[in-house]
């Protein structure tokens, strides 16, 4: 599989993000202020290697990956947050989740933990899947179906990248937004794009 890649960032002022980390750290929940430790001076990961037509995907935190193929955009991983616990307990919904004044909280962040615990992930790829790799900046703002859309109405990896930034931080994005896209495809099919002229 070749991989055609490109990276975007948008970032927000300051003064907002500190607001929303003061915020995040006055949380009301009593099982929440357990889990608000988190990444102060930390970071989440989300990193993918492609190989032998497989993606092996590693995460800590709420970085994600998403799968789309066909149009449609697939979320692979899960976020390793204080909400993503309750929904796994059957005590909150996605939707309720989304709206969630705590859905900032993350169990682990990389930097502030002397360990973590790596969630691995792996996806048999097709030829013209893209892999999207994104903070929650932009999953928290733009939906698992707006990205298939517009990863499907634009195709070029730079393009999807800019597009995805663009549309999170027009709809408010409170936090800085990064995302990794990649487009896959089998040599086959380039070998047959190239001896087309394409």
């Amino acid at each position: 599989m070749v991989a055609q890649s490109a990276e975007a960032n948008g970032r927000v002022g300051r003064g907002r993000s500190q607001a929303r980390d003061r915020h995040r750290q006055q949380g009301n929940l009593s099982e929440s202020q357990r889990f608000s430790r988190a990444p102060r001076d930390g970071t989440t990961t989300t990193l993918a290697l492609v190989l032998d037509g497989e993606a092996y995907i590693a995460q800590v935190g709420d970085s994600r990956a998403y799968l789309v193929r066909k149009g449609a955009a697939k979320q692979l991983t899960k976020d390793q947050s204080f909400v993503q616990r309750l929904i796994d307990a059957g005590r909150m919904t996605a939707k309720e989740a989304a709206q969630s004044e705590h859905r900032n909280i993350i169990l682990q962040a990389l930097g502030p933990e002397e360990k973590v615990v790596t969630d691995f992930y792996r996806v048999k790829l097709e030829n013209d899947d893209y892999l999207v790799l994104c903070s929650d900046g932009l999953s928290n703002q733009v939906s698992a179906e707006d990205i298939g859309r517009i990863t499907r109405g634009i195709g070029r990896p730079e393009e999807i990248c800019k597009a995805l930034v663009e549309e999170a931080m027009h709809t408010g994005a409170p936090d800085n937004v990064t995302v990794v896209t990649a487009r896959l495809r089998t040599p086959e099919a380039d070998y047959r794009r190239s001896a087309n002229g394409g």
